[in-house]
């Protein structure tokens, strides 16, 4: 909430949306297709590119360990929530100020045009780049020990 300057609560956020624009369009509609987007990029990096990256950093003729296992974890984590930065972003200022965008395309389109790349891809990797390396090792690595 404060990162988009909302003072209500999460729930007060979500009954006012409701109230104003329906639940389609109040709190379903605003960020469907970037989510959409962003859950693609992420997972398909992080668990489409794990066994590739599991294998790189085991070394030949050896059974991948949990450090082998946890480190492929954590390099494709990060390189997916890196990938998922812009649609993260959008998906954030269509919730914020859903009325102000028309869609997926125009947010990030606008967000370029006013804030450059760094609006898009920058803004937030650092915070978010670490959470996706720690949430991949204990997902990723559970579901491959």
């Amino acid at each position: 909430r404060r990162q988009v300057g909302i003072q209500r609560t999460a729930l007060a956020e979500a009954q006012a949306a409701w109230q104003e624009r329906g639940a389609w369009r109040g709190l379903w509609r605003p960020g469907l297709t970037a989510s959409i987007v962003r859950e693609l990029l992420y997972s398909g990096c992080t668990k489409g590119l794990y066994p590739l990256a599991r294998d790189v950093v085991t070394p030949r003729q050896q059974e991948p360990s949990l450090g082998h296992r946890a480190l492929a974890a954590a390099l494709t984590g990060f390189g997916g929530s890196i990938c998922a930065n812009g649609p993260d972003v959008v998906k954030v200022r269509l919730f914020a100020e859903p009325d102000r965008y028309s869609g997926f395309a125009a947010a990030a389109r606008t967000i370029l045009r006013e804030e450059g790349a760094s609006g898009l891809f920058r803004r937030g990797v650092s915070a978010s780049a670490p959470r996706g390396a720690a949430i991949a090792i204990g997902e990723v690595t559970t579901y491959d020990h």
